[in-house]
């Protein structure tokens, strides 16, 4: 019986071989450390992206705890190094706005959102939190990198006024 040597190299291809009394060719020393499993790599990769930024989302709904389950935003930006909060905290760097209220007179009829701003400004945190489309997020995950907020910032002064 004859084995690939990417079999071999493999932990289940070394049981199988064991098992049926064959030895295992001999590999390098940095060989030696255990192979990593791909998502391990991929994790490693992504999590800088994004490392440092502490993110609440702003909208009617806490997307953190909608329906017991975390939305693929959430995942994906946890996956790239993002933290999330519920609420506005002292270590929020960005609130995320869905598209839909970056709209002129949205913000003015989303009560969860205008409290979030409120909290900002109480912790005095107002002038140094990112308040972007929450399609920066979803940018900055496909390019691997942290792209500049101001391309995706969001007027507070258009999105309150009730003119549509």
């Amino acid at each position: 019986v004859s084995f690939s040597s990417a079999a071999l190299r493999s932990e289940e291809g070394a049981a199988v071989a064991a098992r049926r009394g064959h030895a295992l060719p001999s590999r390098p020393a940095d060989a030696a450390v255990k192979l990593r499993d791909v998502r391990g790599i991929v994790a490693q990769l992504s999590e800088p992206t994004l490392r440092g930024v502490h993110v609440t989302f702003a909208g009617p709904l806490d997307l953190l705890e909608h329906a017991g389950a975390k939305p693929p935003e959430v995942e994906l930006a946890e996956r790239f190094g993002a933290r999330m909060h519920s609420e506005v905290m002292p270590l929020t760097t960005h609130l995320l706005l869905p598209p839909a209220l970056t709209m002129a007179g949205a913000l003015s009829r989303c009560e969860r959102t205008q409290a979030l701003l409120r909290q900002a400004a109480l912790l005095g945190i107002a002038a140094r939190v990112h308040l972007v489309d929450l399609r920066w997020l979803l940018d900055s995950v496909s390019h691997w990198r942290r792209l500049p907020e101001a391309l995706y910032a969001v007027d507070l002064a258009h999105v309150l006024t009730s003119q549509c």
